[in-house]
């Protein structure tokens, strides 16, 4: 499944998605390390760390809304052009610009859960 959207959003635009939620991952893991461990010196790493894994959740989702929006000009393009085209084809390229879109924000989602947690464990 990842690999056919990779190639159905494109690689330009889903390769950075998709480094984003494996740097993410690994920061979330070292994120739990660090509440686990509690040590009192590593409190402002562990506050800087949540705020980095929060930043890269937002950007991939902005990424992925900046995507989108160039996918639908482009398909907008492609109709003026051409001119009469299915529906079908018209939900198809919804569909593949919807993409980058919806990891991004699942990542957001995820980012945002493990910045929450962090916040107030770190307390």
């Amino acid at each position: 499944m990842f690999y056919k959207h990779l190639h159905e959003g494109s690689i330009p635009v889903m390769l950075p998605i998709y480094i984003l939620w494996m740097v993410s991952i690994i920061l979330i893991i070292l994120l739990a390390y660090r509440l686990y461990a509690k040590d009192a010196a590593k409190s402002f790493k562990t506050k800087s760390l949540s705020e980095l894994i929060l930043f890269l959740g937002s950007f991939s989702f902005l990424w992925g809304i900046i995507c989108q929006v160039i996918g639908l000009l482009e398909m907008l393009s492609v109709i003026n052009e051409v001119g009469d085209i299915a529906p079908s084809i018209i939900a198809g390229g919804i569909w593949v610009s919807s993409l980058s879109t919806i990891y991004g924000l699942l990542l957001f989602m995820l980012t945002f859960v493990a910045w929450f947690v962090a916040r107030r464990l770190n307390k």
